[in-house]
């Protein structure tokens, strides 16, 4: 089953600290006023995908743009800060960087004024290694999107490193089987229970274009006039087996929502 365009897509998975550091001591927030809107473009992981019901959105729950108070989203935190703030949920299920430059074209129009993105990890998702989007296609997606976007302030998330999300389940009967059944995320779940050297090397073949593609997140948005990145949090968090949906083994669950939510909000700026 493709992932790219398939009913079980990517899930950002919370991940092992190597490959990714993220500094001990954080650098102070820069302040900032709080915005009129928010917009957040990317994959299942931002649609709540299987974590309300059986391979379906639930955007309620997003860590962006939800309206869950169990989630405790960015868009609830800024209401809290500003009286009408609009929020706008402009992922879509399966997507790819190729699918940045019109996402982020609807955010322009929208005129968002608080950008959030967290996509890449169903490039890495493919249905072999060698169908992972090559680097540099990820690039020309990643910065044609971003320019335009460049009027607004923009954050960006690093892919999860999803290798440690094969690590966290692996040992569970019913993922493996999930995996294999619904053949999610192949290039990395393929024989999800060998230990054979040539599975070890697919897997960290698949871990290591992540952060290839974690760098050129992390160039586009110093790019850009107004952009912070998470410095690598997502990337570098470890994963809970208790923050999976038990749907498909792969997506955050409400928990691994709010989890996400209170991560990236401590790395964004600090909102007046």
């Amino acid at each position: 089953m493709a992932l790219r365009r398939s009913l079980l897509p990517v899930v950002a998975a919370l991940l092992l600290p190597t490959a990714y550091a993220v500094p001990a001591g954080a650098a102070a927030r820069p302040t900032a006023p709080a915005p009129a809107s928010i917009a957040v473009l990317g994959d299942s992981i931002s649609r709540g995908f299987d974590a309300c019901g059986f391979l379906q959105d639930c955007p309620a729950v997003s860590w962006s743009t939800g309206t869950s108070p169990a989630v405790h989203s960015h868009a609830s935190r800024l209401a809290a800060l500003r009286h009408g703030v609009r929020a706008y949920n402009d992922a879509a299920t399966g997507s790819t960087a190729s699918d940045l430059p019109a996402q982020a074209a609807r955010a322009h129009a929208q005129r968002a004024a608080y950008v959030e993105v967290l996509i890449g990890a169903n490039d890495a998702c493919a249905p072999s290694v060698d169908q992972m989007t090559p680097v540099a296609d990820f690039q020309r997606d990643v910065t044609a999107g971003f320019a335009k976007i460049a009027s607004s302030r923009v954050f960006v998330a690093s892919i999860p490193d999803v290798y440690a999300l094969w690590k966290a389940a692996h040992g569970v009967a019913d993922a493996r089987s999930t995996w294999s059944t619904w053949r999610l995320c192949q290039s990395l779940l393929a024989r999800p229970a060998s230990t054979a050297p040539a599975d070890e090397a697919r897997r960290k073949a698949v871990r290591a274009r992540v952060v290839a593609y974690n760098a050129v997140l992390r160039k586009a948005c110093a790019a850009l006039p107004h952009c912070r990145t998470d410095g690598g949090a997502v990337f570098a968090a470890g994963v809970k087996r208790s923050e999976l949906s038990t749907i498909d083994w792969f997506h955050p669950n409400p928990s691994g929502q709010a989890a996400l939510a209170a991560r990236t909000w401590a790395r964004t700026w600090s909102f007046r």
